[in-house]
C-alpha cells in the first residue's frame, strides 16, 4: 500500500461515511487512492475537480473514471477518460484506460481505436496489447486476439491476466490443451484468480475431469463468492451430476446477485426441466426471452426446449425469432427447419432462403446440403472434424443431425442409432444430447 493510502484510510475512519476529507488537499488524497471504496472516490474527485485548483487534473479525471469502471458506471467513465486524454495528449496508459472504458459500452470499434493509440504512443505497453487482444476475442476473433496476447506475454511474462485472457481465446478456437497450459500459467501467478480458476473448471467441463472442474468452481466461489459466472458454471455442472436441488440453488443464487441474468436464467431452466419440473422450466425460459429479447440465444433455448416438449409449432416461432436476429449463423435455419419437419411441415424452401448467402463448405454448411437433397449422409460421414470441435463434440453433432435426417426420412432404426451414438459421446455441454435423449424416449421411437 502506497504511503499516502494510510493517510486516507485515517481520513475515513475518523470522518463521516462520505469522503469526509477536511481539505482540498485530503479530498485530492481519498481520490487519487485506488484502495478506497469507489463511490467514496467519485465523491471526492468530483469535489476537488470542481474546485479548478488541482495542479494535475488529468488524473483527477483519470481516477474518478477508473472508480466508475468498479461501480459498472461505463459511460461516465468514458466521459473522463476523455477528458484526462484531451488534458494530457500523448499519454499511451490514458489511451488504453479510454479503449477499455469504451469497451465495456460495447463500442469494439472506438476502443480497437484508442487502443491501437496506446500501443502507438508506447510500443512496450504491455497492458494494451492484452486489453486490445479482449476486444478481438468479443468481436469473435480469437485468431487476432491470440497475436496481441502472444505479444503482451512476451513483453510481461508475469501478466497473469494476459494468460488469462490468452486461455479463453484458445478455448474459442477449440484448442483445449493450451487453453488448459494457459490457464495453468495464471494460477501459478496468482492461484486464488476466481476468473482463471472458472475458465479452467469451463475447460475440464469439456473433458473427463468434472470433479477437478467442480473443486475448481468450489475455490472460485470461496474466493469470491458473488462471482456470479463461477454460480452458473457450477449450477450446470451440478444438474449434470444429477444433484438437481443444488444445481437449482445455485441458479437462485446467481439471479439474487444479478436479477434477469440470461445465462443464469437458462441454467435454471436446464436444472428445472432435468428434474422434471416442466412448468418451472418452462417458467424461467419464458423470463429469459422476456429480459434479452434481442440476443438469439434466449429464442434458441426456448424453442429448443418446446422442440423436446414436443410443442414443434410453438418451437418453430422461437427459432424463427432467433434466425432472424443472427441470418449469419447457419446453425438456427437448421434448428427450425428440423422444428418445422418434426411437426410435419416442409421448411426446405425456407432453409435454402435463409441459408442462401451462407458458405456451405464450412461446418453445419454441409448439413444444409443434406437436408436440401445436395448431399448424401456418406458425403456428411466422410467430413473431417471442424477445427473448434473436440472428436467427442464432433461426433455428438454429427450423430444428432444424421439421426434427426433419418427421422424426416422415416427409417427409425438409423435414427435410433444415431441418437444412441449422439447420447454415447457424454457431451452433456451441447444442446443436442439432451435433444437426442428427448427423440429417444418420443413415443414410436
Amino acid at each position: 500500500m502506497r504511503a499516502h493510502s494510510f493517510v486516507a484510510l485515517l481520513v475515513l475512519l475518523l470522518t463521516p461515511a462520505s469522503s469526509g476529507a477536511t481539505t482540498l488537499e485530503d479530498q485530492e488524497i481519498v481520490c487519487r487512492d485506488r484502495n478506497a471504496d469507489p463511490s467514496v472516490r467519485i465523491e471526492s474527485c468530483t469535489v476537488v475537480i470542481d474546485a479548478g485548483k488541482a495542479t494535475e487534473p488529468w488524473a483527477l479525471y483519470d481516477s474518478r473514471g477508473s472508480a466508475r469502471m468498479e461501480r459498472h458506471d461505463y459511460r461516465n467513465a468514458v466521459q473522463d477518460f476523455t477528458r484526462a486524454v484531451a488534458l494530457k495528449p500523448g499519454t499511451a496508459t490514458l489511451y488504453d484506460h479510454l479503449g477499455n472504458a469504451r469497451e465495456a459500452t460495447g463500442d469494439h470499434a472506438g476502443a480497437l481505436k484508442d487502443l491501437d493509440e496506446a500501443i502507438r504512443l508506447d510500443p512496450r505497453l504491455a497492458r494494451a496489447y492484452e486489453d486490445r487482444g479482449v476486444v478481438w476475442t468479443r468481436k469473435g476473433d480469437p485468431d487476432r486476439a491470440i497475436q496481441d496476447l502472444d505479444e503482451a506475454i512476451r513483453l510481461d511474462p508475469g501478466r497473469m491476466e494476459a494468460w488469462e485472457a490468452r486461455g479463453f481465446a484458445w478455448r474459442l478456437m477449440g484448442d483445449l490443451e493450451r487453453a488448459l497450459q494457459d490457464y495453468d500459467a495464471a494460477l501459478k501467478l496468482d492461484p486464488d484468480d476466481p476468473m482463471s480458476l472458472v475458465g479452467r473448471a469451463e475447460v475440464r467441463m469439456r473433458s473427463t475431469t468434472p470433479d477437478l472442474a467442480m473443486a475448481d468452481l468450489d475455490k472460485a466461489l470461496q474466493v469470491s463468492p458473488s462471482y456470479t459466472r463461477a454460480r452458473i458454471a457450477r449450477c450446470l455442472l451440478l444438474r449434470h451430476q444429477g444433484a438437481y436441488d443444488k444445481a437449482i440453488e445455485d441458479g437462485d443464487r446467481a439471479l439474487e446477485e444479478e436479477p434477469g441474468n440470461g445465462q443464469a436464467l437458462k441454467a435454471r431452466a436446464q436444472a428445472w426441466a432435468a428434474k422434471g419440473d416442466v412448468a418451472r422450466a418452462r417458467q424461467d425460459y419464458d423470463a429469459l426471452v422476456q429480459q434479452v429479447p434481442k440476443n438469439p440465444g434466449s429464442w434458441l433455448a426456448r424453442g429448443l426446449f418446446l422442440v423436446q416438449q414436443g410443442a414443434f409449432a410453438d418451437a418453430a416461432n422461437d427459432l424463427a425469432r432467433a434466425a432472424d436476429l443472427a441470418p449469419t449463423d447457419a446453425y438456427l435455419p437448421l434448428h427450425l427447419y428440423l422444428a418445422r419437419s418434426l411437426g410435419g411441415v416442409d421448411g426446405r424452401a425456407d432453409l435454402e432462403k435463409r441459408t442462401a448467402p451462407l458458405d456451405k463448405t464450412a461446418w453445419p454448411g454441409p448439413l444444409v446440403d443434406l437436408y436440401l437433397g445436395r448431399k448424401t449422409v456418406k458425403d456428411v460421414q466422410a467430413l473431417a472434424a471442424p477445427p473448434k470441435l473436440t472428436p467427442a463434440e464432433w461426433q455428438c453433432e454429427r450423430s444428432f443431425y444424421l439421426g434427426i435426417y433419418a427421422v424426416i426420412h422415416g427409417d427409425r432404426e438409423e435414427a435410433r442409432r444415431q441418437f444412441q451414438a449422439t447420447v454415447d459421446t457424454k457431451v452433456w455441454w451441447f444442446s443436442e444430447l439432451a435433444y437426442a435423449e428427448a427423440e429417444l424416449a418420443r413415443p414410436g421411437m
